[in-house]
């Protein structure tokens, strides 16, 4: 039944809610605004009794949240035009094969676009062939044990709104999954078993059973509960659940503490590496694809990195990022950030490589990376650029399908420029080497000393600022989805590896909600 189809019921349904809007627990905006959502309940091997209570369940959050909500067994809604209308789509204990080729075609372009994926128990017994789907989903069932209480560990460093609510130690009693394989570490896991509390574990220990991530471009929440009827009701499970949804349609985020957070630590907990194509000078098995100019191909891929591009060494007793530069990647961030000061420090090293050995060191800090990996030149995602390039540092680029708007010289050409404050408005954008604007000084230090490089960003403004100084500065920014522009505010971080050895030190963010009043004079928007 599509409740969007009998508006004069919904309005019934709604005037309780909003009767009682003063009394409502979550009171701001955001929290009315609408949403769409798309229930999805196929199933092709074993179907859980408990989806006529999940369902009933979604449709009383749907009324109390004033979102409108779909719920359908037939995978005829997986086009990329029906697809396109829903902010989340929700696979309630679906099993089995349930999406044939186009229909699979359809759905990962509308994760790639930016739509919400939740998942419910047994959606990790779904697509069990489909490899795209075992990556969503995060972890895949294998078998359980009889239904039985266990005691769960709650994340609370996460910050996540889905386990908020809850205190350290969850018990509950559910159907509790084991899966094939470990869950990986580009997962953030919100609970995980204890697996001393109730029999049947396989786990090895270390059991997770509710995460999220954000995948290729949109945002992946799974919980593995929800076997039964009862759990349905339970207040605990219905917040958790809902404040899932919630994330998953960009309705909340996961906040930054209000201090510095240090992102860089010895084990990457914070980071995922993405490495590309490696070129053929690289000494590697002929086994491994290579390319004459480290572009096309096939990239090495997600947390595949043999050659140790990305590694941590201590230097005068701190933690430093070591880049080699021997393969292009991006060191990329786990979590989207948005409204934030980014400051980091980072100097050159001396070797270089192909396909650049000729040409100047280069690097960049990329921001508001979203969509997915190898968008930009078979390894970068789609992103604004704080370019790190020998006498270039603090240049703008924007890749992949990014773009925003710079103040120049009136001289300039094909979207080339040179930052000005009081210059004019032009926008910078699409092809490379067509996307540039270029840093208004070159406050670079010699070669071998530590700079220290900053990025403020609010909404679609961004400013960069290299050793003390404002270089450049963009606003307006967007990025193409469906041939339209919308509002690029947030994303992933990514630090490269571009064909030079370099070192990252002190690493470290924090939210922004205002620019400083020099930031502010420096971009020419002290009005």
């Amino acid at each position: 039944m599509n409740i969007r189809r009998y508006p004069f019921l919904l309005c019934l349904l709604l005037l309780p809610v909003l009767m009682n809007a003063q009394r409502a627990t979550f009171q701001s905006d955001t929290m009315m605004t609408a949403k769409s959502l798309l229930v999805f309940t196929k199933t092709a091997t074993f179907r859980h009794p408990s989806i006529t209570e999940g369902v009933a369940a979604l449709y009383q959050m749907s009324r109390a949240q004033n979102w409108t909500m779909t719920v359908t067994e037939d995978a005829y809604h997986f086009t990329d035009a029906k697809l396109r209308s829903y902010d989340a789509v929700v696979f309630l204990s679906t099993t089995g094969d349930i999406l044939n080729d186009e229909q699979q075609d359809a759905f990962v372009k509308y994760v790639n676009n930016g739509g919400g994926f939740v998942g419910i128990h047994a959606a990790s017994d779904t697509e069990h062939d489909w490899p795209w789907y075992g990556g969503l989903i995060g972890g895949q069932f294998k078998h359980h044990p009889k239904v039985q209480e266990a005691h769960l560990n709650v994340h609370h460093e996460t910050r996540h709104p889905a386990v908020a609510h809850l205190g350290q130690e969850w018990v509950k009693e559910d159907e509790w999954y084991n899966f094939k394989n470990p869950i990986p570490n580009n997962i953030s896991v919100l609970l995980d078993l204890d697996e001393s509390t109730y029999e049947g574990k396989q786990m090895g220990g270390y059991h997770p059973i509710a995460w999220y991530h954000y995948y290729e471009g949109g945002r992946v929440f799974y919980t593995g509960l929800g076997h039964t009827a009862e759990t349905f009701v339970q207040p605990d499970f219905v917040t958790h659940l809902r404040e899932g949804i919630r994330w998953a349609t960009g309705l909340t985020d996961v906040e930054l503490a209000e201090e510095w957070t240090d992102l860089l630590d010895p084990t990457f907990s914070q980071w995922d590496k993405f490495i590309g194509v490696p070129h053929t000078s690289v000494a590697l098995p002929d086994s491994v694809p290579r390319s004459k100019d480290g572009r096309s191909g096939i990239p090495l891929g997600l947390n595949n990195d043999p050659l140790d591009v990305f590694t941590m060494v201590r230097q005068d007793d701190e933690d430093v990022l070591k880049v080699t530069g021997l393969v292009y990647g991006g060191l990329t961030s786990k979590q989207e950030y948005e409204n934030y000061h980014l400051q980091l420090q980072f100097k050159w090293d001396e070797n270089k490589y192909e396909p650049r050995l000729e040409r100047k060191r280069d690097n960049g800090l990329l921001y508001h990376c979203t969509g997915k990996h190898g968008a930009f030149w078979n390894v970068w995602m789609r992103s604004l650029e704080l370019q790190i390039q020998e006498g270039d540092m603090g240049d703008f680029y924007a890749l992949g399908g990014a773009n925003a708007y710079g103040t120049s010289d009136s001289t300039h050409q094909k979207n080339k420029g040179t930052f000005i404050a009081d210059g004019d408005r032009s926008g910078y954008g699409g092809a490379f080497n067509e996307s540039k604007l270029a840093r208004s000084v070159d406050a670079e230090l010699a070669h071998g000393e530590w700079n220290t490089i900053e990025l403020y960003t609010i909404g679609d403004r961004a400013v960069h600022v290299v050793n003390g100084q404002v270089v450049n500065a963009i606003e307006g920014a967007f990025e193409n989805i469906h041939g339209e522009a919308r509002p690029l505010v947030r994303g992933k971080l990514q630090l490269q590896s571009e064909a030079a050895d370099a070192y990252f030190r002190r690493v470290r963010i924090r939210p922004l909600v205002e620019f400083p009043a020099a930031v502010l004079a420096g971009a020419g928007w002290g009005d």
